[in-house]
């Protein structure tokens, strides 16, 4: 072996003149000298982004002859192995080894690690993240087999080894086809994902051929020149239906004896032997020219020759070859598999025929060399598709932005959120998760989210079911097409159904588990999520920032172990050991958090009343989002079967003791016997709906009360904009979302002056304040609204410009803002 220091010294020093370009490692089982799809797309890429990356391409060598190391248009090729046929199978270790070196050789620099092609190069770049983690991973589909085969392939290794463990591992899958984009579903990947087509070199397959030239290839081929030319530029294997053409041929001949036709194969491939026996027993194999391995830089001279371009495959990823006679001006002839549809359209870019079926083919061929369609249409707008999409100038500027993108990406911290809910869970805690998990996707930060749930299948994985499935089988799909992904984070579930204890200990598996490549756990609730998650921190020794809510001790109290004492009086008193552990677990909590945020100045005075040092808090408010409602109160209150005389006073939460909802349907039982034209709608879901449910059975008054439950946000928003009076009466809260979006809504509120709804209303400003359960001052807040005009409509201007003031831009650049210090 020569002396492999020295190599690498040589490979690093050619690298090493600018010292701020980011590091892409390539990873591909085959490469220069033996080129297909996949490699000519490697290497049209690497040569147009070698000024913004430089690119170390990793792979196998195969051949002694060939050198070990080699600096070619803009890639630093590494073949590694000892030049024989099965150096591929040792990349999983040779290329892992490699890697790790060059890795940690450019530690300094941005990197990156594309793998083209899940196969043995992919198992080695798959291990290298479990050890670098914020070394960003894509990974680019050019799969041409059928999925049966990808599943089923080498004893499902290339299935396990390959596949599952690259879409496990990876960041990112672009794919060639929206076909192979839904092959990366079914195989369960469930990350972001984007079609990136393969293209052509427009400057080499648009420019013109001299008629010298085309003589000169005519008469290497020992061609006349008068024969009508079917070609095809296919690897010589099975999936490409060559075996279909040269039955066809048959076909053609015994209908056409006149007809000179010639079929040239530009390729190799296992299947030569078979094919040229196939065409021996069918009396055509004079027909046939097997040309054998070709220049790509002549493949235009040859493509010039043709009348027509034919593959009838029966798998296919793709397709350059397609695209490039498309390019050239060639009529082409394909079936409707895999990624074909996404640029063929049948009469419009070229023909179908059907798979396997000769007789389809050698139709499609006639009527094309005979002239009986009019073809030039379809040519003029082939080759106007392959200009407006498949230019290897615009797809390598689309790579160049994905590496960028995900270089940014993987500088910022990297966040798992803990929630205890999470939507369609009503509260404030589920829509703030939500909110901050797609504001911080969108500014390129990696989130993953894990809550408890009801039904454990990702909405993010449906989503994807539904939208990508349905557009590759209706044709739609186009280049640039994204996995939705709910939004570009990830979405963990832990399922309610599981007892407790042994649910809240898979929480903290999921935690340890997901957090292994996260820099920052951010808890929204102290204990369900939030005990679980600083375990988790603690045990892989990762930064945990907590959100403080309110007081769960309290809440519990309130709930399960018999405390009725208001929550600041609470927090004076002593009670029974399940209360005082639950307050001493959250103080303990609360005080080892690195980071505290709050949404009010309450809260920060509660949490330092826990113990937690006062400078690591930082009162963050929540943001409410804008009624996306459009319609007018009219118009909603038709669509809700709201007469236009009631007058709807509304109430929305989760249904505790300490919201006091009990209290407002006394008030209005009160109310209504000299107003009739009341109705009361409570929006909300929690444990005292049977009871609340009870009262009202038992007041008689289920015409005029609705307690709808728990139902979607749109839904709520409709509520409010339809409605009268917005009513909270609350023991408690930290910050109110419901409260703000009845602001927003343009609804007067009337609410307790608990916790932070002191620092939203004013009282006769934007809001009325009442005491909490204090059913005159209730009563007497909803009969001034009732009855003054003129204050209802101030409140209702006032609210609204408060709501404004709670923006998701604030929130979110506080909330970076306190990530990055």
């Amino acid at each position: 072996m020569e002396n492999y220091e020295n190599c690498v010294k040589i490979v690093l020093l050619t690298a090493e003149n600018n010292n701020k370009k980011p590091i892409v490692l390539v990873f591909t089982t085959a490469y220069d000298p033996f080129i297909g799809g996949a490699e000519i797309a490697i290497l049209e890429n690497v040569k147009r982004m070698q000024g913004e990356f430089d690119f170390f391409i990793l792979t196998a060598r195969f051949r002694k002859e060939l050198p070990r190391r080699e600096f070619k248009e803009g890639a630093r090729i590494i073949r590694l192995g000892f030049g024989k046929p099965w150096d591929k199978f040792l990349l999983p270790i040779t290329c892992f080894f490699y890697s790790c070196f060059l890795l940690a050789h450019f530690r300094s620099r941005p990197r990156v690690l594309w793998v083209v092609m899940a196969s043995y190069g992919s198992i080695a770049a798959s291990t290298l993240k479990l050890f670098f983690p914020k070394v960003p991973y894509i990974l680019t589909l050019q799969e041409g087999d059928t999925e049966e085969h990808l599943r089923k392939s080498r004893f499902y290794l290339v299935n396990i080894l390959g596949f599952r463990y690259a879409f496990k591992m990876c960041d990112f899958v672009t794919a060639i086809s929206a076909y192979l984009l839904d092959v990366a579903h079914r195989f369960n990947y469930q990350g972001m994902g984007k079609v990136l087509p393969n293209g052509v070199d427009l400057s080499n397959f648009m420019k013109e051929i001299n008629a010298e030239e085309i003589e000169e290839v005519r008469g290497h081929l020992a061609l006349k020149g008068n024969e009508k030319i079917i070609i095809t530029t296919s690897r010589l294997v099975s999936k490409n239906g060559l075996d279909t053409v040269i039955r066809a041929l048959a076909i053609i001949r015994k209908k056409e004896k006149k007809l000179p036709v010639k079929f040239l194969i530009l390729g190799v491939g296992p299947e030569a032997h078979n094919l040229k026996d196939l065409a021996r027993s069918l009396g055509v194999l004079d027909d046939i020219i097997f040309a054998g391995e070709f220049s790509h830089k002549n493949l235009l001279k040859y493509l010039k020759l043709a009348d027509v371009f034919v593959r009838p495959a029966r798998s296919e990823g793709f397709g350059n070859s397609f695209i490039e006679a498309m390019a050239a001006e060639i009529p082409v002839i394909a079936t409707p598999v895999g990624g074909i549809p996404d640029f063929l359209k049948d009469q419009k870019t070229g023909f179908f025929a059907k798979v396997d079926d000769p007789d389809d083919l050698s139709q499609k061929i006639l009527s094309v060399i005979k002239g009986e369609i009019n073809k030039n249409e379809v040519i003029s707008a082939a080759k106007k598709l392959v200009i407006e999409k498949y230019d290897w100038e615009k797809i390598s500027q689309n790579f160049s932005k994905l590496f960028l993108t995900q270089i940014d990406r993987f500088s910022k911290p990297l966040i798992l959120l803990a929630t205890g809910i999470f939507p369609s869970d009503i509260g404030g805690p589920a829509t703030y998760t939500k909110t901050i998990a797609e504001e911080l996707a969108k500014r390129n930060f990696i989130i993953k989210v894990i809550t408890y749930a009801d039904d454990l299948k990702s909405p993010s994985f449906a989503a994807y079911s539904a939208e990508v499935s349905s557009a590759t089988k209706a044709g739609k799909a186009t280049e640039g097409k994204q996995i939705p992904n709910t939004a570009g984070y990830k979405l963990i579930t832990v399922s309610r159904r599981i007892p407790k204890g042994l649910r809240h200990f898979i929480y903290f598996c999921q935690c340890l588990k997901n957090g292994f490549n996260t820099d920052i756990f951010y808890a929204q609730d102290v204990i369900s999520a939030g005990f679980p998650a600083y375990a988790a921190s603690i045990f892989l020794r990762k930064n945990f920032f907590l959100k403080i809510t309110g007081d769960y001790a309290w809440e519990q109290g309130m709930a399960r172990f018999g405390v009725d004492d208001a929550i600041d009086l609470f927090q004076a008193q002593k009670y029974g050991i399940a209360v005082e552990f639950l307050r001493a677990l959250q103080a303990f909590i609360a005080r080892h958090s690195d980071k505290i945020i709050v949404p009010s100045h309450y809260l920060k005075n509660l949490a330092v009343g826990w113990g937690a040092r006062y400078s690591k808090i930082t009162v963050i408010y929540n943001s409410v989002g804008a009624n996306a409602i459009n319609k007018n109160k009219d118009v909603l209150r038709r669509e809700l079967k709201i007469l236009p005389e009631e007058k709807i006073i509304i109430s929305i939460g989760r249904i505790v003791k300490w919201k006091g909802f009990g209290a407002v349907i006394d008030i209005f039982s009160g109310l209504i016997k000299n107003r009739p034209q009341l109705k009361l709608i409570i929006i909300g879901d929690g444990p005292e709906r049977g009871n609340l449910e009870l009262k009202i059975g038992g007041s008689g008054l289920g015409n005029h009360i609705a307690l709808l439950g728990k139902i979607n946000h749109e839904e709520i928003f409709k509520y409010l904009r339809a409605s009268d009076i917005f009513i909270l009466n609350t023991a408690y809260e930290g910050f109110s979302h419901q409260l703000v979006e009845a602001l927003g809504a343009g609804i007067p509120v009337i609410t307790t002056a608990c916790g932070g709804n002191a620092e939203i209303i004013q009282d006769k400003e934007n809001g009325l304040l009442v005491a909490y359960n204090g059913k005159n001052d209730i009563k007497g807040a909803i009969e001034i609204l009732l009855t003054d005009s003129g204050l209802y409509s101030k409140l209702s201007e006032n609210g609204i410009k408060t709501a404004k003031q709670f923006t998701k831009k604030r929130m979110i650049d506080e909330l970076i803002k306190f990530i990055s210090v």
